[in-house]
Order: C-alpha cells, then structure tokens, then sequence
C-alpha cells in the first residue's frame, strides 16, 4: 500500500493474491526504491521451513529479481533491501537474507530473476535491517540488539552501536541511524555513538524518513 506523507490518499500498490508466485511467497519485507527510476523492491518472507522468497521488483507487473532464497529451519527468508550507490559495486542490489545469516546482492539490469551473490556472510547473528549511509557503508541491524557496519565492498568495519532491544528494520536520518525495534522504541543513534528514544510504538517494525 501507499499513501501520502499526510497519512491519506490510501493506495494498494500490489494485491499478493492476484500473483500466485507472490502469493506462495509470505508477506512482503524492507521495501525501498532504486535511486535513479524510484521503481520500488521488496523482498518476501515465508516461515515454517518452506520457502518461495526473494525479492522482487514492481512496476506494473512484479518481476522477481532475486531468486527463492533457501529455507532453514523455520526462520523467514528475506529482510531488508537496499541499493549501494557508492563503490566498486555501485547499483547492486541487496537484501538480507535472514534464515541464513547473510547479505546477498545483485547487479542490474533488474529484469529476471538472479540467485543472490554472497556478499556479507560473516559478523551476522540474526539480521534483520539495512541502510546504506552517505559514504556508501553498509549497515546491518541484528535482532540481538547490535548493528555491524561494512565498507562499500562488504569488508567488516567493526559493530556499529548495540541497542540491547530487538532491532528491526533501520533508515539514516541525515548522518543519524534511526533504529525500529520490536520491543516497542524507536532510536536514534548519532554518529558519536549517543542514543535517545524517539517515540514507541506497539511492536515497531520497520521505519521511514520523510524529506
């Protein structure tokens, strides 16, 4: 669904039931937008061990750009999505890949469906979200309450902040980590490492800037 930054103008983007492929696939997860044509990607999660995930792509028809990613256990398939504008990588396509404790990307064109390139696949307890910076790091929040920051080529810089909370999905605010949690908080995290609780909600998953 969309709607405006007043809270109206409700819209369905996308109806799962009309796409059986969408459908199979559990509900949607960590959308954002291509920097360039603002087309909007999300990825799809399915618990239970079984797995129809990925991330897809929408404009007027849904085009799976990431292929299923592999089941374990009963944890979901895909998280947050982002791209990377800076580095060697520079629009690739990323997604976290929560089952299996990694980040996987993509490079363009989004036209078909790609199985995910391994990029980030150590320092990762249980992720959930992702933010790129204006420097081009790479940001991955963990359920655990830590959140693990990477160079644009997927090198571990080291843990970014712990929030001791259940962190989920996060967005920068300027040079600020803004963190959702499911606990209920939202945090704000500077970039000298202070925290302040910005507001709480009931269960907070993901989160969003508005310009």
């Amino acid at each position: 669904m969309s709607i405006d930054q007043s809270g109206r103008n409700l819209k369905q983007v996308v109806a799962f039931t009309n796409f059986p492929e969408l459908d199979a696939g559990g509900g949607p997860d960590g959308p954002s937008f291509q920097p360039v044509t603002r087309k909007l990607f999300f990825s799809t999660t399915l618990s239970n061990g079984l797995s129809n995930t990925g991330a897809w792509e929408i404009n007027k028809m849904p085009v799976q750009v990431v292929l299923p990613l592999a089941a374990d256990g009963s944890s979901d398939g895909g998280g947050a999505t982002a791209f990377l504008t800076i580095g060697p990588h520079a629009g690739n396509f990323l997604v976290v890949d929560v089952a299996n404790k990694k980040v996987v990307r993509v490079a363009p064109p989004f036209t078909s469906g790609h199985p995910g390139i391994d990029f980030i696949t150590k320092n990762l307890v249980a992720p959930k979200g992702l933010a790129v910076n204006s420097l081009g790091n790479i940001f991955v929040s963990n359920t655990d309450g830590t959140i693990e920051q990477f160079g644009s080529d997927g090198t571990f810089l080291g843990q970014y902040a712990a929030t001791g909370l259940h962190n989920m999905n996060i967005v920068f605010d300027g040079s600020n980590l803004v963190v959702a949690t499911s606990d209920g908080p939202v945090i704000e995290i500077a970039p000298n490492g202070t925290k302040k609780t910005v507001g709480t909600v009931a269960g907070g998953d993901a989160v969003a800037i508005c310009p």
